[in-house]
C-alpha cells in the first residue's frame, strides 16, 4: 500500500514540482550541500536514508539552470541514487533499486485504472440538473484532523492546475470555480497529502480529513507532529489535544483543562483548593490566560476544584512557558492561549453529559446555511445533595455551585472574511453553614474580525469587554459583614500575519487595554449601627506595538525573533498619598496628598521586551533549543494566603507599585526515538524577577486606603530542570514528567519591617522542589479504554510555631519560624478511569460513552494546610487539613447526536 501511495503521488506531482526553475552554485560542493541550497532558496525539502553518501559525493562541474526535476536527474546521474516527488515541496532521495520497485508497482496500478476506465475515489458535488447559467460553482467545506476533528489552518488546496487557495486561519474552504472534473489536492505540512477526483456540477460542501504524516522507508522516517515539535523554533511550548484531555481521569465526571496542564513539566499548584496554577516558579497572576482573546482573572470554579473552561467549546489549547511570541504581553511567566471552535455552517449537532454533581449541554447549528451559524454551551451543578450525605452538620447546611455559558455567533462576509461575536458568563457561589460565603462571576463579550487579504496576508482584529466581580459575606451573629470588589477592562488588538516566503512568517500588530478596578465596597450591620465604606483603587491603561519574525535560517537552524514595546499610564481621578522622604512608608509619616482629576496622568511606565528563540537540528531525530525573554507586567494580584481566594485584590502599577519585570532563560535538548514512537526532552531554565509585591507582617490588604504602607517590593528567582518522556504510538500510550526546581524571594529592604528572613533568600508560597506525573492511556478494546494519572509533589512551604514558652500564670508565648521555613507533608494521588464508547452504546443517529472514574484511588489524606492547637499543660500539636481526603468515584454519561 505504501509503495502504491508514494508512486501515485510521484505521478500526480510530477508536472507541478517540475515547474520550479533552479539556479544554484554546485561546483566544488557536496551533493548534500547543493540540496541544502535548494531547500534554503526555494523551500523544497529533501529526505534521505543516504545522507552519508550524499555528503561524500562532490560535484565537480557547474550546474545548468533547469527545472527542478531535470536538475535532480543531472545531479544524481551516476550516483546510484534517484528521487520521488512525494509532494510538490517534499522529495525522497534513496537507492535507485528501491525507487524502481516503487515506480514499477505504481505503473501497473495506473495502467489498470486506465484500461478499466475507473476513476479512483471520485466525488460528485452539486446536481447535473442544477447547473448555473454562469457555469460557476461555489465550493465550501472544512479541512479537519482525522484523529481529533479539529480544524486545520492554512492547508494548501488545489483544484486541477489553476485554482489554488488555503483554508486560512479558520480551517475552512470557500472557493468559486468553473464546473467540471478536477483533481483535488489538499496538503498541510504535518499531514499526509489528500487526493481525490471531484466532479462539480454546482454549489456544494466538501469535508476533507487529513491524517498525520508517517512514511516509512528503510532507515528513513518522515514524522508528523513529533517531528514538527522537534524542529519548531519556539522553545518551551506545549499543545494540548482535547482528545487527550478528555481521556484523563476526572474529578466527579468533569473534564478539566487545568488539571491536564498540571501533568506537564514545570506546571504546579498549591493544592486541591485554590484558583490558578504556577509555571516555572511564577505566581498565579504571572500567567496570561486567554480564551478567544479575552483574558481570565479567575480560571476555576468552586475554589479551584474545577476548570472554568467548557471542553466542548474548545478548538485547541497552547501553553507557552519558554519563548513567548511578541503577539502576547502583560505577564511574566506564561501564556495559555485557548481557541474556541468555529460554528458549523453545514450541519447541526448536540453534545451533552450527565455526571453526579454537574451536567452540560452544547448545541452547534447553522442559522443560514453556509452564511450564519452559532454554538451555545452551558455547564451547571447540583452538588448540594452530595453535601447532604456528609455526616458533618455544618457541611449539611452548606452550598456550593456554579454555572458557565459559552456562546459564539459567526457570519461570513464574502469569500475571504468572517465576523464573530462571542460571550462568556460564569458564576460561583459557596456558603458554609450559613456562617460565611464567597461569590465571584465573569461576564465578557468579544467581537472578532478575520480577513484573508491575499494568499500571503491575513488581518485579524478584536474588541473585548469584560466585567469581573467578587464578594465575601460574613454572617456572624453580632455583626454581619459584606465585601465586594472587581475589575473591568476594555481591550482591542489588531494583527497582520504575512508569509513573506515559504521560510518566513511575520506578525505585526498593536494592542491596547484600559483597566477600571471597582472600588472596594464594605458594609457592616449590627443592632446598633450600619457602616459603609468605599476604597478607591488605581486605574491604568497600557498600549503595545510588536513584531514577531519566524524564519528558517538554514536547513538546520530555525529562529523566532520578537520585540514588543509597551507604554503604561496610571491616571486619575485619584488621591496619591505623600510620605516623608528618608523614613519608612507608614501612615504615621504621611505628610499630605496630591489630587489628580479624572483622566489626568499620574505616572508613565515604558517597557521594552526583546525576545529570541532558536532551534538547531543536530540530525533527523534530535535538536537543541534556547530562548530568552524580557517581560513586563503592570497588573498584580495581592493575597496573604497560600492559595488564591475570590476576594484577593488585583492592583495596577502606580506611584508606589512598580511594574514587575522578568528575564527568562531556557535551554533544552529534544530527541525522538524509534521512528518517533518516543518523544523525549530535557530543559533547564532560570528566571530573574524584580519588583514583586510582598506584604508586611499583619498586613491589612482589604478595605485599606493606605494599602501602599503594607506592601513593598522584593526580588525573585526560580530555576529548575524538566524531564519529559512520551510514548506516542502503539498501545498503551502515555508520558511521564519530572521537575526539579526552586522558587525563591529576597527582600533586602532598608527598613526593618521590609526585611524578611534577615534579607536572605526564602521559599515562595508555591515552591515545590519535586513534581512527578505519570499518565497512561490504554485502548483495551475498540470500544473500551483505560487511563490513569499518578501525581507526586513536595509539600508547599509553611510558616509555623517551632517552640512555646510559658509566661506567668498559664500564659503561652509561641516562637514562630522564619517565613516559609517549614513544609506541609508531601502530596501524592492516583486517579483512574474506564470508558466504554460507541459500539457498546450506539444507535444509528447518536453515539455516546460511559465513564467510570475514581479520583484519589487509595484515599490519601493529602494536607492542604497545617494548623496548631494546644491543650492545657500539653505540648503544641500540629494538625493537617485535608480537603479531599477520601476516594471519590463517579459515573458520567456523554452523548452526541
Amino acid at each position: 500500500m505504501l509503495i502504491i501511495l508514494v508512486g501515485c503521488q510521484h505521478f500526480l506531482f510530477a508536472q507541478q514540482s517540475g515547474e520550479i526553475l533552479v539556479h544554484v552554485e554546485c561546483n566544488g560542493l557536496s551533493t548534500q550541500q547543493v540540496l541544502d541550497s535548494i531547500h534554503v532558496k526555494y523551500g523544497t525539502t529533501f529526505y534521505s536514508d543516504q545522507t552519508n553518501k550524499l555528503l561524500s559525493i562532490s560535484v565537480l562541474r557547474p550546474c545548468q539552470d533547469s527545472n527542478l526535476q531535470d536538475f535532480l536527474e543531472n545531479l544524481l546521474t551516476g550516483t546510484g541514487l534517484g528521487y520521488i516527488a512525494y509532494t510538490p515541496y517534499l522529495y525522497i532521495i534513496s537507492d535507485t533499486a528501491l525507487l524502481d520497485d516503487i515506480r514499477f508497482e505504481a505503473y501497473f496500478k495506473s495502467k489498470s485504472i486506465i484500461e478499466n476506465n475507473v476513476t479512483v475515489d471520485i466525488e460528485t458535488i452539486g446536481h447535473r440538473d442544477s447547473i448555473a447559467r454562469s457555469g460557476m460553482a461555489r465550493i465550501r467545506g472544512v479541512v479537519t484532523d482525522g484523529n481529533t476533528d479539529s480544524l486545520i489552518s492554512y492547508a494548501f488546496i488545489k483544484f486541477g492546475d489553476h485554482v489554488v487557495t488555503t483554508t486560512g486561519d479558520s480551517g475552512k474552504i470557500d472557493v468559486t470555480l468553473p464546473i467540471g472534473i478536477y483533481s483535488l489536492i489538499v496538503e498541510s505540512n504535518i499531514y499526509q497529502s489528500y487526493q481525490k477526483q471531484v466532479k462539480i456540477y454546482g454549489d456544494g460542501f466538501i469535508e476533507v480529513r487529513l491524517y498525520e504524516n508517517s512514511v516509512d522507508l528503510p532507515e528513513l522516517v518522515i514524522g508528523g507532529s513529533a517531528q514538527r515539535r522537534l524542529e519548531n523554533a519556539t522553545a518551551g511550548v506545549a499543545e494540548l489535544s482535547m482528545k487527550e484531555v478528555k481521556r484523563l481521569p476526572t474529578l466527579m465526571g468533569e473534564t478539566d483543562i487545568l488539571k491536564a496542564l498540571l501533568t506537564l513539566p514545570g506546571v504546579s499548584n498549591t493544592g486541591e483548593v485554590g484558583s490558578g496554577y504556577n509555571v516555572r516558579g511564577g505566581n498565579i497572576d504571572q500567567n496570561l490566560i486567554l480564551q478567544e482573546g479575552a483574558f481570565h482573572l479567575n480560571p476555576s470554579h468552586v475554589l479551584g476544584l474545577f476548570s472554568a473552561f467548557n471542553p466542548e467549546a474548545i478548538k485547541n489549547v497552547t501553553l507557552y512557558k519558554g519563548y513567548i511570541p511578541a503577539q502576547f504581553g502583560g505577564r511574566t511567566s506564561s501564556v495559555l492561549d485557548i481557541k474556541l471552535k468555529d460554528p458549523d455552517f453545514e450541519h447541526s449537532s448536540v453534545f451533552g453529559g450527565i455526571g453526579p454533581i454537574s451536567s452540560k449541554i452544547f448545541i452547534d447549528m447553522p442559522l443560514v446555511k453556509n452564511k450564519l451559524a452559532f454554538f451555545a454551551g452551558s455547564r451547571f451543578t447540583y452538588s448540594d445533595w452530595v453535601l447532604g450525605l456528609i455526616r458533618d452538620p455544618n457541611l449539611k447546611k452548606s452550598h456550593a455551585g456554579f454555572y458557565d455559558i459559552n456562546f459564539k455567533l459567526e457570519t461570513k462576509l464574502g469569500s475571504a472574511a468572517t465576523l464573530s461575536l462571542s460571550m462568556y458568563n460564569s458564576s460561583d457561589q459557596f456558603n458554609y453553614a450559613q456562617e460565611f460565603g464567597y461569590g465571584w462571576s465573569t461576564l465578557s463579550f468579544g467581537l472578532n474580525y478575520t480577513q484573508q487579504v491575499n494568499q500571503r496576508v491575513i488581518l485579524t482584529g478584536s474588541f473585548i469587554q469584560s466585567s469581573n466581580r467578587n464578594d465575601f459575606d460574613d454572617q456572624q451573629v453580632l455583626v454581619k459583614k459584606y465585601l465586594k470588589n472587581g475589575l473591568d477592562y476594555l481591550k482591542t488588538k489588531w494583527n497582520v500575519a504575512w508569509q513573506a516566503s515559504p521560510a518566513q512568517t511575520l506578525n505585526l500588530g498593536l494592542e491596547a487595554t484600559r483597566y477600571k478596578p471597582l472600588p472596594q465596597y464594605f458594609r457592616a450591620i449590627s443592632e446598633q449601627s450600619t457602616i459603609e465604606e468605599n476604597v478607591e483603587l488605581s486605574r491604568g491603561e497600557e498600549a503595545a506595538i510588536y513584531l514577531n519574525d519566524e524564519i528558517n535560517l538554514t536547513k538546520k537552524i530555525n529562529a523566532s525573533l520578537g520585540f514588543r514595546f509597551n507604554m503604561y499610564r496610571n491616571f486619575g481621578a485619584e488621591s496619591v498619598h505623600q510620605y516623608a522622604q528618608g523614613l519608612p512608608r507608614i501612615k504615621a509619616n504621611l505628610i499630605g496628598e496630591d489630587i489628580f482629576k479624572s483622566n489626568q496622568t499620574i505616572k508613565w511606565y515604558p517597557g521594552a521586551e526583546p525576545r529570541i528563540s532558536a532551534a538547531y537540528k543536530i540530525n533527523a531525530s534530535s535538536s537543541v533549543k534556547l530562548a530568552y525573554n524580557h517581560l513586563v507586567q503592570f497588573i498584580h494580584l495581592v493575597s496573604n494566603t497560600a492559595a488564591a481566594t475570590p476576594v484577593d485584590l488585583w492592583l495596577l502599577s502606580n506611584s508606589y507599585i512598580q511594574p514587575q519585570q522578568a528575564d527568562n532563560y531556557s535551554l533544552g535538548y529534544f530527541r525522538n526515538l524509534r521512528q518517533n514512537e518516543w518523544e523525549t526532552s530535557f530543559e533547564i531554565y532560570y528566571k530573574r524577577l524584580d519588583h514583586l509585591i510582598e506584604y508586611k507582617d499583619f498586613a491589612q490588604l482589604l478595605r485599606n486606603p493606605y494599602i501602599e504602607t503594607d506592601l513593598f517590593a522584593v526580588k525573585g528567582r526560580s530555576y529548575g530542570a524538566e524531564l519529559s518522556i512520551k510514548r506516542l504510538k502503539h498501545n498503551p500510550t502515555g508520558y511521564v514528567s519530572y521537575t526539579l526546581s526552586r522558587s525563591q524571594r529576597q527582600s533586602p529592604g532598608i527598613y526593618r519591617d521590609e526585611v524578611i528572613n534577615e534579607g536572605g533568600w526564602y521559599a515562595s508560597n508555591f515552591d515545590k522542589p519535586h513534581n512527578f506525573n505519570a499518565v497512561i492511556d490504554w485502548q483495551i478494546l475498540k470500544t473500551m479504554s483505560f487511563s490513569s494519572n499518578f501525581v507526586y509533589a513536595s509539600g508547599r512551604p509553611l510558616t509555623g510555631p517551632v517552640a512555646d514558652f510559658y509566661i506567668g500564670d498559664g500564659g503561652v508565648f509561641l516562637d514562630y519560624s522564619q517565613r516559609n521555613y517549614l513544609r506541609i507533608p508531601d502530596y501524592h494521588r492516583l486517579d483512574v478511569s474506564l470508558t466504554v464508547t460507541r459500539g457498546a452504546i450506539r444507535t444509528r443517529k447518536n453515539k455516546g460513552s460511559i465513564t467510570l472514574s475514581v479520583y484519589n484511588l487509595y484515599a490519601r489524606k493529602n494536607a492542604f494546610s497545617v494548623f496548631y492547637r494546644k491543650s492545657n499543660n500539653q505540648p503544641l500539636v500540629a494538625y493537617k487539613l485535608a480537603v479531599l481526603g477520601t476516594a471519590l468515584p463517579s459515573l458520567s454519561y456523554n452523548f452526541q447526536f
